[in-house]
């Protein structure tokens, strides 16, 4: 139990309370909980990590060193979380320019059009850039995995 010594729901226990009038939730156990704050530590030093503009150097790798043992996530995978932290290398992709040739890719534009139609507004880009901008490279956020079931048919 919660510290307070009323019970706690997950959030799925709710939800399935709420399509279904007739289900009794059932309350967190305190593993549960324990794991759920860890995770909740876990998705703030992500994204402390993510809001870092800075170049990765040794001072950057001993203040999120320091964070992983502020956030006491220090246990089991010092190393990982490090490891995870590392920027990757290579060119970024402008995500705002990847939902501009999905959008202009779901009117029916072709390759060749699209990068003529960016010419056109400012953005430079090759035919072969708006071939590698239509490859899914990044993973899907959680508000597009969630657009892309509700859209699939039953």
């Amino acid at each position: 139990m919660h510290k307070d010594k009323e019970p706690v729901y997950s959030n799925l226990e709710l939800l399935q309370a709420c399509v279904d009038p007739t289900y009794k939730p059932r309350p967190m156990t305190a593993q549960e909980l324990e794991t759920a704050e860890e995770v909740m530590r876990f998705r703030k030093l992500a994204e402390i990590r993510r809001g870092y503009e800075g170049e990765w150097n040794a001072g950057a790798k001993y203040f999120y060193s320091e964070l992983i043992l502020a956030y006491d996530l220090d246990g089991e995978w010092p190393e990982l979380l490090m490891e995870i932290a590392k920027p990757t290398p290579g060119r970024k992709y402008s995500v705002e320019k990847a939902v501009q040739i999905a959008r202009l890719k779901r009117q029916g534009m072709t390759a060749k059009q699209i990068a003529k139609q960016l010419v056109c507004e400012g953005d430079a880009i090759s035919v072969e850039g708006v071939e590698s901008y239509s490859k899914r490279r990044r993973r899907r956020s959680v508000a597009e995995t969630v657009r892309a079931a509700m859209k699939a048919p039953s």
